[in-house]
């Protein structure tokens, strides 16, 4: 038995189900779709263990929460101030 941490990534099957696959070398270890929340990997980013949520499972491969690259309120508030101003300026 291995002592080391999975670094699972997504698979499809010819069947459309997935599979998650251990990534690192020499490693055949695999866990279906169904008992892969709450299990640990190590992060594909910066290689820090976290728990997989569903939310993480949507990418290929997982990353944890803090390599997670999401807008800020100011940023996304700027996009779409941004895209109004183009709408009003096309009207006029």
């Amino acid at each position: 038995m291995s002592d080391h941490k999975h670094k699972y990534y997504k698979e499809t099957t010819r069947k459309g189900l997935f599979l998650f696959r251990c990534g690192l070398e020499k490693c055949s270890h695999f866990v279906h779709e169904g008992i892969i929340i709450g299990r640990e990997s190590l992060c594909w980013r910066c290689g820090e263990p976290f728990v997989i949520t569903k939310q993480t499972t949507r990418n290929k491969y997982f990353h944890c929460f803090d390599c997670t690259k999401r807008k800020t309120v100011e940023e996304s508030n700027v996009v779409n101030d941004s895209a109004i101003d183009d709408l009003i300026k096309g009207i006029l």
